[in-house]
C-alpha cells in the first residue's frame, strides 16, 4: 500500500506503509524517478535490501520532521571537486550511502565529501 503526495510542482512523495523490506525495495525499483522521494516507517532498517543507488531517495518519516543539518553535533558536509583526491579515492574512509546526512544532501556513491573541514570521506 502506498500513498502519493505532490510536494512542490516537480517532486512527488510516496509514502510506503505496512510493507516488508522486500516489497519496499521492489516498489522503489519499479516506480523510481529522480523527482520522487520514498518515505518509510520509522522501524525500517533493511537498507541492504535496497540498491545503493536508491538510498538517497528513501527517508524514514521521523527524518523529515527535523533538519539534521542544523544539529549542533553534525559537522558541515561539503562535496569536494579535487583531482588529487580523485586519485586516492580508494584509500579514503567511507560514508555509507544510507547515512542520514548523505541522503539529506543527495550525495551519490563515489562522491568525495569534506566532513568538518579537512577530513575527507568517500560515499560508498
Amino acid at each position: 500500500m502506498s500513498e502519493i503526495t505532490q510536494l512542490r510542482g516537480d517532486v512527488d512523495m510516496i509514502v510506503l506503509t505496512k510493507q516488508s523490506a522486500g516489497s519496499v525495495a521492489k516498489q522503489i525499483a519499479s516506480s523510481f524517478a529522480e523527482n520522487k522521494i520514498f518515505v518509510v516507517n520509522d522501524a525500517f532498517n533493511e537498507w541492504h535490501k535496497i540498491d545503493k543507488k536508491f538510498h538517497r531517495f528513501v527517508f524514514r518519516y521521523s527524518e523529515l520532521t527535523y533538519n539534521i543539518l542544523n544539529h549542533v553535533m553534525v559537522p558541515k558536509h561539503t562535496k569536494v571537486h579535487n583531482k588529487e583526491l580523485e586519485n586516492i579515492k580508494d584509500q579514503l574512509p567511507v560514508l555509507i550511502s544510507y547515512d542520514p546526512v548523505v541522503r539529506r544532501m543527495n550525495y551519490k556513491p563515489g562522491d568525495i565529501i569534506d566532513v568538518g573541514g579537512g577530513y575527507y570521506k568517500v560515499v560508498f
